[in-house]
């Protein structure tokens, strides 16, 4: 498999993968971006 073809990772696909470390369905998953994304902002 070419791993070079998927790095580096896009923002999107890190906070998804930041938000799947927990269990979770589909939609808590969609609000764990969010608030990633949402406190990234004000750091």
């Amino acid at each position: 498999m070419n791993l070079d073809k998927r790095l580096p990772l896009t923002e999107t696909v890190y906070y998804i993968l930041l938000a799947l470390t927990e269990p979770a369905h589909v939609y808590a998953v969609m609000q764990k971006v969010e608030e990633l994304i949402i406190h990234a902002c004000f750091i």
